[in-house]
């Protein structure tokens, strides 16, 4: 078991560690210089933290940084926009309305013009509820503020070819949101999550409609088909996907899914990916 620690003796451990931290040896710039272009060369974007002043923006540039993450004012902020770096500020700071700090505001900064990307700091859950703070209390269009979340950050961090916006192309990495209103407030909700194009969950909240979160395919007696031919081929498309309206048709699966060439793909929906499915198709 643990001893408990008092207040004071652990204030004295803290202070200790602290100490040892601001003692500890530093980086030279000449092995900052080195790392930063190793960095480069792999092409890993460099972001610096916490700038205080545009003397130190300008250091930052001539090592390559190219994102200024929770710059603390917002003099600081408009030079680093000026030079052409990302300004990144936290989601915390959007909820709480300033800096646990006292330094630049995060609604000032997206207010001014300031902040390019917005970051999950130290509370994750705050990047879904800050878009919409931001799109209400700022007028702020929604499809703006999840920019300053999604594709803005890809393209600081050199990976929006892959991430950031649904493209074609691109990983089917999404989130279904709802706004759902209770009382004399709204908040938004996940009701579900697709990893590489494939549904790996699914919620329903009270507030919801009813059946409104999780579209579900249909269920009714199937439709015959005319005749169904015995060998398994390619449907030519991909199967459907619970948001996807999709026709009946008579299948020995026990969960048949329709293409739009009425084939009846033998594939269980709850496990469909992307992939084209194995059909035995109408003739």
């Amino acid at each position: 078991m643990v001893p408990r620690m008092s207040c004071s003796v652990a204030s004295g451990w803290m202070a200790q560690i602290a100490r040892a931290q601001q003692d500890a040896p530093k980086l030279s710039f000449e092995q900052l210089s080195y790392l930063a272009e190793l960095a480069s060369r792999q092409g890993i974007a460099l972001a610096s933290h916490d700038d205080d002043s545009v003397e130190k923006l300008d250091l930052m540039r001539e090592l390559g940084c190219t994102i200024s993450e929770f710059p603390i004012s917002q003099e600081v902020a408009a030079a680093a926009c000026e030079r052409g770096m990302y300004t990144v500020m936290g989601t915390p700071n959007i909820l709480l309305g300033k800096s646990h700090s006292g330094n630049l505001s995060a609604r000032d900064a997206v207010r001014s013009g300031v902040a390019r990307a917005l970051c999950s700091d130290y509370y994750p859950t705050a990047m879904l509820q800050s878009a919409f703070v931001l799109h209400h209390d700022f007028k702020l269009p929604l499809e703006q503020a999840f920019a300053m979340l999604t594709i803005n950050p890809a393209r600081a961090v050199k990976i929006d070819a892959d991430l950031g916006s649904l493209e074609e192309g691109k990983k089917a990495d999404i989130l279904v949101v709802r706004e759902v209103e209770e009382g004399q407030r709204s908040y938004p909700v996940i009701t579900a999550t697709l990893v590489d194009g494939r549904v790996v969950s699914r919620m329903w909240y009270p507030a919801l409609p009813r059946r409104s979160a999780t579209p579900r395919p249909l269920r009714r007696r199937p439709r015959a088909c005319s005749s169904i031919s015995r060998s398994p081929v390619s449907c030519g498309t991909s199967i459907p996907t619970p948001f996807r309206a999709v026709r009946s048709c008579a299948s020995t699966s026990p969960a048949p899914w329709c293409a739009d060439r009425a084939c009846c793909c033998s594939t269980n929906p709850r496990r469909a990916s992307t992939t084209r499915a194995r059909c035995a198709c109408a003739t």
